[in-house]
């Protein structure tokens, strides 16, 4: 962030779910990037979890610009823990990467429609990515 000369990133140490407290981070044996919530190893830790909600109050005086989701299919959880925030159009845009598995880009973007979002779905061969903007 600093070398690219951002300062409006916060990054936080933190797992995003819909509840508070914290929870099992599954390991990957392939690569740190693909770690999940959902079981597809038998190592996991422990890690902090907190919701978009919460982070709406912390930051409470701030609006989200753009917030990117790619949770290794716990994108819905995710969401779950932002309606608040998504209710009062606090997030302006979204890009969720949804080819976990084949029905995610069609059962997340109902959700996101029904906060008063206006949706793109974007496939790069068999990757699909959800774009959406408060209209």
């Amino acid at each position: 962030m600093e070398i690219n000369l951002h300062n409006n990133i916060i990054p936080l140490n933190t797992a995003l779910a819909s509840t508070e407290g914290t929870v099992s981070l599954y390991l990957s044996p392939l690569a740190s990037s693909t770690h999940s919530l959902f079981p597809r190893s038998s190592k996991k830790v422990e890690v902090p979890c907190t919701t978009l909600n919460t982070l709406g109050k912390r930051f409470k005086d701030k609006n989200f610009d753009l917030v990117k989701i790619d949770v290794e299919g716990a994108e819905l959880e995710v969401l779950n823990g932002g309606k608040t925030l998504l209710r009062n159009k606090r997030i302006k845009r979204l890009i969720i990467v949804a080819y976990h598995s084949p029905t995610e880009a069609k059962e997340l973007t109902p959700f996101i429609e029904n906060f008063g979002y206006v949706t793109n779905t974007y496939s790069i061969g068999s990757d699909n990515y959800i774009y959406a903007e408060v209209p």
